[in-house]
């Protein structure tokens, strides 16, 4: 695109009509201050309420005094520069590039150090040349004058843990009863009223923390008491239990104050549709799914993908959405104008080429088998040399493996997954030019060899983008099994075909290997496949806005015409423009550029499709359809309006645009109607497109993204494969989806009388589906009353995340349950603490790795809360199976799974510490209430919100905390009502 015609369309999309005038960040974050861009080529004049922000407050420059740098460089030069100069830098510290200025507080921190240093005698040292003593004090008190005339304004930003008393930030207090008589034990000495090492003093200590400053400066403390350079090694050093205690408190006490001074009163910054919800939007828009390797990327976020403030967005991004919103048209008209096409079934009988190839191979070897036995030639057999054939005749892999093959039972019936030269695999191909808005029935007929273990009757459907289904084949030949998989196509996929193979691990030894591990001797073939069909497409959506829109009409009584032509291209742009940015009306002018950017297309050579192509383009790039906007005038327009609330409410539960019927209830008033609302919600919850949420919430707030970055060592594990992790990753999903979809209480996440897997999970957990229409379909499966399994403890994706892919932490176990389940994260680790690992060169438990780090004070204040939590959990290894002990060098030890909480409460085993988990339930509602409300409020949790999260907590404590009425409850609270 040429840099004109970029210009004109930034320009175009920037101002997007909505009302008028539309912020567009220059930053890379839209959290940064949006900036208003008055586009020169249309006149557009700010509606009253759109008010840039204020720019911030500058000061004027203050003045400091100059140091007197001819008095006291003389000095360093004679006894300093040799250890703390270009040549050298003991302590990191240096005179010769030294600020000669008091105008910073850097600068006085660094001469107060230096002036507490020399008063001491610590400086120079005993082994050096001694300065004169008149020159020593000269400088002593020049230096000592500098810094009393320096600003109190500049020295308070170094003085004391002291703060502004005046400051009206609600502040977090610190433990005073706790943390004070540490200090004045072991800390005044060295910072209290006679004496300031590094400019710290303690006997001034303001019992809040209100600024940042202040939370920095206690991080300091907090850093060097965790690294234990502080006490010094010469003075009296605290008890551990003594550093643990202040340790513990002072950690809490600033994580509490990191959260006061980042929360932003509870304002909303306007967020941008992530991927999901751009690729659903485009969906509901034109009918089709497309990939997310199409979509620009989501950044990394911390907490959900729908959070505004961890978004990232720059100008440059325009050109890529432009581009794409191209593409995408294009398709739209391609596909629009197609009517819906037959149904129809296609058949393929794998074994036919397959069978057929192998017997030409084992002919093929049996005849020049039968020349070299002749004295024919290397020549005369077909080898390109001598050597050619010697490999040949001598590998045979032409002939033993093919023979062995062909001695199975249905050979000229059946496919059968035994690897003869290649891995074994069945190709499921679509036509060229697939119908992308629809799906396709996979339909697989087969058995398993007689005799074949469970954990080989399984069968995994790949995509290029990874596992899609997993199957299991249990029949016979005179009874076959029979299963169907759906699969719907996307936009965007270069490749749309699929492979069907064993599902297996990639272990060293390969597929012999693993034969031997869980099969029987001599066994190979474990599955077998009659015939594979494909039969559809199946139209989830038979019809779009798009699609309706070209084959609408402009309304005229007698002589109607489609809006699919130049006559009616503006009424096609509105018309869309208006469904893309939801419902709400762009303005005149906006419409009128677009118009104007079409007709110069058409000018140009464009026909209509390419030309309003472009224009649709570029209301698919504008902020208007990227971002969520909910414009406000201020802190007295902080509710959303019925258009904005049924907005949040759809990419809350769809992470989608309304549609019509919820439109329609917000035009008429009826969402602010608790039960028209209720109905709402259910009405959602209930259809397809709540499956975005059902995914979108739990797999984030389960860290499933960190589950899937674990590699996990197959050799040990050899039963945990790539079906495996496919099935645990959608088991935390479909259980989060149960929970709602049954209205159940949330403590079933800590523990439950059923677990929620399909047929391969189940075998995984030894507790095989007996009974069911479709085996190969999540379920719920009812537990015996001796089950480990339950809740999300018992999860493998849980406890494969409370690893490191060879060994089980305790330590992140019970991070984990403090953080999901008790609404308690854990602080960051201080620094250079050294891993579990390193601890010991001598062969521990687990048990015995964390009790050593637990010795350490700096460890102990945070892991006496967590480790006892994760002993509970050793019971089940690295990928979540269940055992009893664990391989420690040689031996097997068995596992202690009792432990004793901070609290003083102790548990025997994981079901007593599941109970006293179930005691602290109101704790997990917190969680999950906050959690839900972030994802659809599309920001963090602040303590202004502390009343309406507690009100929310409280009011589901009366229905016993069951989930659908937790989302209920979210959703009629004023606090998801604004903006």
């Amino acid at each position: 695109m040429s840099p004109g015609k970029s210009s004109i369309l930034l320009t175009l999309a920037l101002v997007s009509g909505v009302a008028g005038y539309v912020y567009w960040s220059n930053q890379t974050t839209p959290s940064a201050p949006l900036k208003p861009i008055i586009p020169p080529v249309i006149a557009v004049t700010p509606p009253p309420e759109v008010v840039p922000p204020a720019a911030p407050l500058e000061h004027p420059p203050l003045e400091y005094p100059s140091f007197l740098q001819s008095e006291l460089e003389p000095f360093l030069e004679a006894n300093c520069i040799a250890c703390h100069g270009p040549d050298k830098q003991k302590g990191k510290v240096r005179f010769d590039s030294a600020s000669w200025s008091l105008n910073e507080p850097d600068s006085i921190e660094f001469w107060s150090e230096v002036l507490t240093v020399l008063e001491d005698g610590e400086m120079p040292p005993e082994e050096e040349p001694r300065p004169d003593a008149a020159q020593l004090a000269a400088f002593i008190n020049s230096l000592k004058a500098e810094l009393e005339d320096a600003p109190q304004l500049v020295a308070g930003k170094s003085d004391s843990l002291q703060q502004d008393l005046d400051s009206p930030a609600q502040g977090t207090p610190l433990s005073q009863a706790i943390i004070q008589p540490f200090l004045e034990q072991h800390c005044m000495q060295c910072h209290g009223s006679e004496k300031q090492k590094g400019q710290l003093r303690f006997d001034q200590v303001h019992w809040e923390i209100t600024t940042n400053d202040a939370a920095q400066r206690w991080q300091d403390v907090l850093d060097v008491l965790n690294g234990g350079e502080m006490p010094p090694e010469d003075e009296p050093q605290p008890t551990n239990q003594e550093l643990i205690d202040v340790l513990d408190s002072l950690t809490r006490s600033l994580v509490d104050a990191r959260k006061r001074l980042t929360a932003n009163g509870g304002e909303i910054t306007m967020r941008r549709l992530n991927q999901r919800e751009y690729a659903n939007t485009i969906r509901d828009l034109f009918g089709f799914e497309i990939s997310p390797h199409i979509i620009p990327p989501d950044a990394e976020a911390a907490s959900f993908d729908t959070v505004g403030e961890e978004q990232f967005f720059s100008a440059n991004d325009f050109d890529k959405y432009f581009e794409l919103g191209k593409k995408i048209v294009a398709e739209g008209f391609k596909w629009s104008g197609k009517p819906l096409a037959k149904n129809t079934t296609k058949r393929i009988e794998p074994e036919k080429p397959h069978t057929a190839n192998l017997r030409a191979k084992v002919a093929e070897f049996e005849r020049k088998k039968q020349m070299l036995d002749a004295g024919k030639t290397w020549q005369e057999i077909g080898f390109q040399d001598a050597g050619d054939m010697k490999i040949y005749f001598k590998q045979r892999f032409d002939y033993d493996k093919p023979v062995k093959y062909l001695k199975y039972p249905l050979v000229d019936k059946a496919f059968y997954f035994a690897d003869v030269r290649n891995p074994a695999r069945i190709g499921v191909n679509f036509e060229r030019n697939p119908d992308i808005r629809a799906s396709y029935r996979i339909r697989i007929n087969g058995g398993a060899v007689e005799g074949a273990p469970e954990v080989r009757k399984y069968l995994k459907l790949d995509s290029v983008d990874g596992v899609v289904g997993i199957f299991k084949l249990d029949g016979t030949d005179r009874q076959p099994d029979q299963v169907e998989l759906l699969r719907t196509l996307r936009f965007g996929d270069n490749n749309h075909n699929l492979t069907i193979y064993e599902n297996r691990p990639e272990i060293n030894g390969g597929v012999s290997k693993y034969i031997k591990l869980v099969d029987k001797p001599g066994a190979w073939a474990a599955v077998w496949v009659d015939w594979l069909e494909t039969e559809g497409p199946f139209y989830r959506q038979p019809t779009n806005f798009f699609g309706e829109l070209i084959n609408a009409t402009d309304g005229a009584a007698r002589n109607s015409s489609s809006l699919n032509s130049d006559d009616n291209a503006r009424e096609f742009i509105e018309r869309f423009a208006y469904q893309a940015f939801r419902h709400k009306q762009p303005e005149p002018a906006y419409i009128d550029g677009l118009l104007a950017f079409f007709e110069e297309n058409r000018a140009n050579g464009q026909n209509f499709n390419q030309a309003m192509g472009e224009a649709i383009a570029v209301v698919l790039a504008s902020p208007s359809f990227l971002y969520l906007e909910e414009v406000g005038s201020g802190p007295k327009d902080r509710q959303l309006s019925d258009r904005e609330f049924a907005v949040r409410l759809a990419y809350f539960l769809w992470s989608s645009l309304p549609d019509e019927e919820l439109y329609r209830f917000a035009e008429n008033g009826s969402l602010s109607e608790p039960k028209a609302l209720k109905d709402q919600v259910n009405r959602m919850l209930a259809d397809w497109k709540s499956e975005s949420f059902f995914e979108g919430f739990s797999s984030q707030w389960g860290d499933l993204d960190r589950y899937q970055a674990i590699t996990v060592d197959e050799n040990q594990y050899h039963l945990f494969n790539s079906g495996v992790r496919y099935s645990a990753y959608r088991e935390v999903i479909e259980f989060y989806k149960t929970l709602v979809s049954e209205d159940l209480p949330v403590s079933n996440l800590i523990d439950s009388e059923f677990i929620v897997a399909n047929s391969l999970l189940a075998d995984y957990y030894g507790m095989p589906i007996t009974r069911a229409e479709d085996p190969n379909a999540f379920q719920k499966i009812a537990l015996d009353w001796n089950s480990p399994r339950g809740g999300l403890l018992g999860q493998t994706a849980f406890l494969t995340m409370g690893s490191n892919g060879e060994r089980t932490s305790p330590v992140i176990r019970g991070a984990m349950i403090l953080e999901k389940l008790l609404n308690d994260k854990p602080a960051p680790p201080p620094p250079n603490v050294p891993e579990l690992s390193r601890a010991s060169t001598q062969p521990l438990t687990n048990r015995e790795m964390v009790q050593r780090h637990q010795s350490q004070a700096a460890c102990a204040s945070c892991h006496s809360r967590m480790d006892p939590l994760g002993f509970g959990l050793e019971i089940f290894d690295t990928v979540g199976r269940w055992r009893n002990t664990e391989p420690v060098g040689n031996d097997d030890i068995h596992i202690q799974e009792s432990g004793q909480l901070v609290s003083g409460m102790t548990y025997r085993d994981l079901d007593h510490l599941k109970a006293q988990l179930q005691t602290q339930k109101h704790k997990l509602a917190k969680e999950m209430i906050e959690s839900m409300t972030a994802y659809g409020l599309g920001r963090t949790i602040e303590f202004s919100d502390d009343e309406a999260i507690l009100a929310m907590v409280n009011r589901s404590h009366y229905t016993n905390y069951r989930m659908r009425d937790m989302i209920h409850i979210i959703t009629s609270n004023p606090l998801f009502k604004s903006k």
